[in-house]
């Protein structure tokens, strides 16, 4: 089986400008995919940023806590030299001895950058409008608008792709591409990446959401 290990978060996630917002921008499911009970769950990135990994790992496994599910992250199954020797072998080892059944990897895609002109004054010029009337009036009320500065403004996208492998069926479920805009720090991506990854992963029925059926279950009795 082959397993995509390649989070590249760089240092620059710690400092981003606005709050994020994440978007999905592609999916692919096996069409032979049956939805599956799995019981321990890796969620598994790699970064050359150690604060960053932990960060991404633990916020989508506090996520995938909350609905029902036994998680392990990838930093505390997998060792340096085991990544770096790409020993196969010894991965599948691992994953068999931790009785893990599914993963869920995350990978950079890309980060773009765009700066763009904010314009100082959005007090368009309007035809004849009443300021017209005297030339003091008209001549102020133009240099207002022409002459405040504006000033630029730089928007960051980052792009992850998070695959869900199976190891009950030794495939890959489901691929998902996100945009996520101007996140603060990779905090606050990690959050708004989870939110919207997990609740795609139940509805499009690659997960359940065990805690609500349970709850579900007991209200019912």
């Amino acid at each position: 089986m082959r397993y995509k290990l390649l989070l590249i978060l760089p240092s620059l996630f710690l400092f981003f400008a606005c709050s994020p917002t994440t978007k999905i921008t592609g999916i692919w499911k096996s069409d032979d995919y049956k939805a599956e009970d799995f019981t321990k769950i890796a969620v598994i990135a790699i970064s050359p940023n150690e604060n960053a990994k932990d960060i991404v790992e633990d916020e989508l496994i506090r996520k995938l806590t909350e609905i029902g599910y036994y998680t392990v992250s990838g930093s505390a199954i997998l060792t340096p030299d085991m990544i770096k020797t790409k020993d196969k072998a010894a991965l599948e080892q691992v994953l068999k001895k931790e009785s893990i059944d599914g993963v869920l990897v995350i990978s950079l895609l890309n980060i773009t950058e765009e700066s763009y002109y904010v314009q100082g004054s959005n007090d368009y010029y309007r035809p004849m409008g009443p300021h017209y009337g005297s030339f003091y009036d008209y001549y102020y009320y133009n240099y207002d608008r022409v002459y405040t500065p504006g000033y630029y403004e730089t928007s960051r996208q980052i792009y992850l792709e998070s695959n869900f492998y199976s190891l009950i069926s030794d495939e890959l479920v489901q691929t998902v591409q996100t945009e996520t805009i101007d996140p603060v720090d990779v905090k606050d991506l990690s959050k708004s990446y989870s939110n919207v990854l997990i609740q795609q992963l139940v509805t499009g029925r690659v997960l359940k959401n065990k805690a609500l059926i349970e709850e579900r279950n007991k209200s019912s009795k």
